[in-house]
């Protein structure tokens, strides 16, 4: 197991630490569990002559306290009635070590035997240009895989929840963190054999958890049987300062960089590592003590974490010593995240070991800041969430000091690695708690992935062969990228709805009776979806003011529908110059409903034609009241309109001739490929161009129908676009059957209709209308109409039946983004 230094610190320079797989590092002795009720051993071990031939029999007693077992030492300080840290006469090699606990586990009264390892440093890349704390921001194009923290903090703008950072140790003088940090602890033990070489401190396990450095000289990592063999010859990392900053780094206090914390961090600093790494027995109580269990010889934690943070590394998969101390802790209320951990250049990915792979750990990968998986990040199915690590180009920054060996001045610094990636994760825990108390370990860690963002999709994916920069799945990388806006706001508990004069509002004596049986029914999580708090409120006749929109639709009686001209089978002009497709027939349907909720006794429609560049920006300034078209929902859309219930999933792929020897985007390399500016594929295809490294040029066009007369022109290999309206090209072309659609979908999107950012009431009526749709089969029988049958181009059938992902979405109306 590895622990993750900084990959990499301003002033640190260091190539990246060789793993040792198993329990390839010595052993300072073992970590012996007990049965509960363990049956007496003949006698108990004395430090005498017979010592030796003991050794030979493991033996035990049940007494206290114990001075020996099996032949070694019992470090009394550091064990209690049923786990015992043995001390073994010199540093034990693998083989010696496996011998020795197949030995010890063999003794009835052992339930578990694990080698006492030491958990090393990895380190890192460095550059000072690194730009700062992208990763808090919104989401964008140039930032996919930044949480979004503003908007969390505008829901929860602190939080009194504890969160353990079990590290290297902290420098408290830090300006930063001034008022941030509660009384932690040391448990960075003597060794057995080399004293406080590795505490580094002077002294053993005290209440001092303040970081003395970790530096090992080339000297005494190059000295044979030294304390530091083995170990890399680094400066100081400031690793746990560096993490504190990132999650209680004051706010608002006018220097330096925001903790994900906000305004009143609550960091237990718990040291477990000091030079070299941190000792498993060591590791493994101060995770105990962190979430407020005891510890033999040590304090109770007056402050017991709800979160605690594991920026270590696995060099072995979960043991059942390690799990059982997860169970503990989870048991006790608190949530371990952990990171997945750094691979080395040119080794193969996917390895997630301990404690990331335990169950019951949130295990974070890391992302860099287009929202592939980051070259270094480890990944795999252990992994929980993908959350920003930082790269080269892109680093995160936070607190650190210039002090090569022991603390000089405190400054800022840049980092990258999945040690980074966990402390995000950790604080948008923290938020999501503060919202609601009430969420259980297993309850939180759900939440944040239930909330998750999708992966940014495209090729190549990651993979076992592919362990470097590459496309996340929720195989490889967990559910999706960490979204800390969406996960607090999942955890809040929906507010009571306001009439215009700030009172309660009420629709009638019965309507809140039914509310309150139905929040005692949800019990005590109070994490309503925000549809169904939406319906709860309709259902209760809470008053709502009528948007601007349907004011306006309601003094003139007529609509603006924006509607497209070439977007097959969607919307687009028939032979008569008249607008039909899926999405028209929709708003209609929805139009109908408006006029239905308004009362009107008839609405004239104002049909207007939008382009993929002016579509958003007709609906914002108030031109179009409603789009209903080829338009995918994703977040950063959403911040500018609104979304209703999706109606349509596609996925993205290529359109190519018959003959073109293309089959997959793999094969672009030397091509030419058309899309339609504007759209999410042109984003997607210039990231795909970025991170494959394949060289292809890359077309545009201002329509859908001109990208697709360039490819049937010969002046372009291929068209990348919406499947869905691929098919509808090709319905539309000379000879239909010389082209194909192929290649595995780069991404799946949701479409939906657009509304201003204001009109949430116009949302309510339309979502109403998709989801009764839905429900009563109506919008089935539309798709079918457009996809299965002839259309009114050319007469030609789609043939397209519809998707697994287009069905589950029909059963299950929502307004959440997959792309």
């Amino acid at each position: 197991m590895r622990f993750l230094s900084p990959l990499a610190l301003l002033l640190t320079a260091a190539s990246l630490a060789t793993a040792l797989p198993g329990h390839a590092r010595p052993a300072a002795g073992f970590i012996v569990e007990l049965h509960e009720a363990a049956p007496p051993a003949a006698a108990r071990d004395a430090d005498t002559a017979q010592s030796a031939q003991r050794r030979a029999a493991p033996g035990s007693d049940a007494g206290a306290p114990r001075t020996h077992f099996g032949g070694y030492a019992v470090d009394r300080e550091r064990s209690g009635p049923t786990r015992l840290v043995l001390r073994a006469e010199r540093p034990l090699d693998s083989q010696d070590a496996e011998r020795e606990r197949a030995r010890l586990a063999a003794d009835p009264a052992v339930r578990h035997v694990e080698p006492n390892v030491r958990i090393r440093l990895a380190s890192a890349v460095t550059d000072p240009e690194f730009p700062r704390q992208w990763e808090l921001q919104p989401p964008s194009a140039g930032a996919a895989a930044a949480i979004d923290a503003e908007r969390a903090w505008a829901r929860v703008p602190a939080t009194d929840v504890v969160v353990a950072v079990v590290d290297t140790g902290v420098l408290p003088g830090h300006p930063e963190l001034q008022g941030a940090l509660l009384p932690g602890y040391d448990f960075v033990s003597a060794d057995p054999y080399f004293g406080l070489a590795y505490a580094n401190d002077g002294d053993g396990r005290d209440a001092d958890p303040t970081d003395p450095g970790d530096w090992v000289t080339p000297a005494e990592a190059a000295r044979v049987n030294g304390a530091f063999a083995g170990c890399d010859a680094a400066d100081s990392s400031w690793h746990g300062t560096f993490i504190a900053g990132q999650l209680g780094a004051r706010a608002g206090n006018g220097i330096g960089t925001a903790g994900l914390l906000g305004a009143r961090p609550r960091i237990l600093p718990v040291r477990a590592a000091g030079k070299c790494g941190a000792l498993l027995s060591d590791l493994l109580d101060a995770v105990r003590w962190a979430a407020g269990l005891p510890v033999a010889g040590v304090p109770a934690n007056p402050h017991p974490a709800r979160i605690i943070n594991l920026s270590f590394e696995g060099d072995a998969a979960c043991s059942p010593l390690y799990q059982r101390v997860v169970d503990e802790v989870g048991a006790q209320g608190a949530l371990i995240v952990a990171a997945a951990g750094n691979r080395l250049p040119g080794e193969s990915g996917g390895s997630v070991g301990r404690p990331a792979d335990c169950r019951g750990v949130l295990a974070v990968a890391a992302a860099q800041r287009n929202g592939l998986k980051a070259d270094y990040s480890n990944f795999g199915p252990a992994v929980g969430l993908l959350a920003p690590g930082g790269t080269a180009a892109d680093g995160i920054w936070s607190l650190s000091n210039s002090g090569r060996t022991v603390a000089a001045q405190h400054i800022h610094a840049y980092g990258a690695g999945t040690s980074f990636a966990a402390p995000l994760a950790a604080g948008v825990a923290a938020l999501a708690l503060a919202a609601d108390p009430a969420l259980d370990p297993a309850a939180l860690r759900a939440l944040l992935q239930q909330q998750a963002r999708p992966h940014v999709a495209g090729h190549p994916v990651c993979e076992p062969g592919m362990p470097g920069t590459c496309f996340c799945t929720t195989q490889a990388c967990g559910a999706g990228l960490l979204d800390a806006g969406m996960a607090v706001a999942a955890a809040q508990a929906p507010e009571q709805p306001q009439s215009q004069d700030g009172t309660s509002g009420g629709g009638g004596a019965a309507s809140w009776p039914l509310l309150a049986l139905l929040a005692l029914l949800l019990g005590k999580r109070r994490r309503l979806l925000a549809p169904a708090a939406a319906a709860l409120a309709l259902l209760c006749g809470a008053p709502t003011s009528a948007s601007e929109t349907l004011r306006k639709i309601q003094q003139t009686g007529t609509i603006t529908l924006g509607h497209r001209q070439s977007s097959v089978p969607f919307s687009y002009y028939d032979s008569r110059k008249q607008v039909v497709g899926y999405a028209h027939d929709l708003s209609t349907l929805v139009s109908q409903a408006i006029r239905h909720e308004l009362q009107l006794p008839a609405l004239t429609t104002k049909l207007v034609p939008v382009t993929a560049q002016n579509r958003i920006p007709m609906v914002v300034s108030g031109n179009v009241d409603l789009e209903c078209g080829s338009t995918t929902h994703n977040l950063e859309r959403a911040r500018q309109v609104l979304f209703s219930t999706s109606f349509f999933v596609i996925s993205t792929r290529l359109m190519v001739h018959r003959d073109s020897g293309i089959h997959d985007f793999r094969d672009l390399a030397g091509k030419r490929v058309v899309v339609t500016s504007g759209t999410t594929s042109e984003r997607l295809i210039r990231t795909f161009s970025e991170s494959s490294g394949l060289k292809f040029q890359i077309l545009t066009a201002r329509e859908h129908e001109e990208s697709f007369g360039t490819l049937e022109r010969g002046q372009a290999d291929a068209f990348m676009m919406d499947d869905a309206l691929l098919y509808g090209e090709r319905a539309k072309a000379q000879q239909p059957l010389d082209w194909t659609v192929v290649g595995q979908p780069m991404t799946r999107e949701a479409y939906g209709c657009m509304m201003r950012k204001d009109d949430l009431q116009l949302k309510r009526i339309v979502d109403q209308e998709i989801a009764r749709l839905m429900q009563t089969g109506e919008l089935l029988a539309l798709y079918r109409k457009w996809f299965e049958r002839p259309i009114t181009t050319k007469g030609l059938n789609l043939n397209w039946p519809p998707s697994q992902d287009v069905l589950e979405l029909f059963a299950n109306p929502n307004d959440r983004p997959l792309q």
